[in-house]
């Protein structure tokens, strides 16, 4: 029911409060740089775009590259 992402802690209370019925926190994860999405709230496209940018946070620098190059 539930995913955990990486975030940036300066980003993840932008998405709390953009889009709450997504994006929530439990008091295990509020000094991790995590959020969780609520998968049956999410849209195909926003659950791709949220793990692909939790991807790209911990990511190598060269493995991110590699993907933005294949995608143009």
């Amino acid at each position: 029911e539930t995913i955990v992402l990486f975030v940036n802690l300066f980003e993840r209370p932008y998405l709390l409060e953009a889009e709450p019925d997504l994006f929530y926190i439990t008091d295990h994860y509020r000094d991790w740089p995590s959020v969780l999405l609520r998968l049956r709230a999410a849209t195909e496209p926003r659950l791709r775009e949220a793990v692909v940018e939790s991807w790209r946070f911990r990511a190598p620098p060269k493995l991110v590259a590699a993907y933005d190059a294949a995608a143009d």
